[in-house]
């Protein structure tokens, strides 16, 4: 139940990703007693510094390198660039992010013009939003199967999706 428990663990145990991220997800602080390996996992960063946004301080060096350019500001501007960063370099996926980064504008779309797909992880919202709909379908006309049941019956949205999609096909029919 308490993740600081993950300080007598052995150094094997520290490296399991399974035990690391239950830990994190009840403690975020334990993070600091985690393999040097998943103190470099975004995925278990995510979670601790969602528990605990101060929790970011025993992040890798590459990771706080993403969050700590905003010294100045609170935890949550931290948690922000965090995610931010992750987003860019490797087409984050949203699902690993704490419920208040799901629903903030500035990250919703730079997850979904990084991968459509995004899409199906963010808010309602986002999701109910045309303009974050056809962003994503714009990308790929697939990723209207995670738009709200009111944009899927929408004709601009779906013409938009339609379109993609055939610019896609013309592209491969062409290679």
């Amino acid at each position: 139940q308490d993740g600081s428990l993950l300080l007598h663990a052995s150094q094997e145990l520290k490296g399991d990703k399974e035990i690391v991220l239950e830990a994190v997800r009840k403690y975020g602080f334990a993070l600091k007693f985690a393999s040097r390996e998943l103190q470099g996992d975004t995925e278990v960063v995510m979670q601790a510094v969602c528990q605990n946004g101060l929790a970011l301080q025993y992040a890798s060096r590459e990771l706080r390198a993403l969050g700590w350019r905003h010294r100045r500001f609170g935890w949550r501007a931290r948690l922000k660039a965090l995610i931010m960063g992750a987003v860019r370099q490797d087409g984050f996926d949203m699902n690993l992010a704490c419920n208040t980064s799901q629903s903030h504008k500035k990250v919703v779309m730079k997850a979904v013009r990084q991968n459509p797909s995004a899409l199906k992880y963010a808010g309602d919202k986002f999701r109910n939003d045309k303009e974050f709909v056809m962003e994503a379908v714009r990308r790929n006309g697939f990723a209207i199967k995670y738009a709200s049941k009111e944009l899927q019956s929408d004709e601009e949205v779906v013409m938009e999706a339609v379109r993609e999609q055939d610019k896609r096909s013309w592209t491969n029919r062409r290679a």
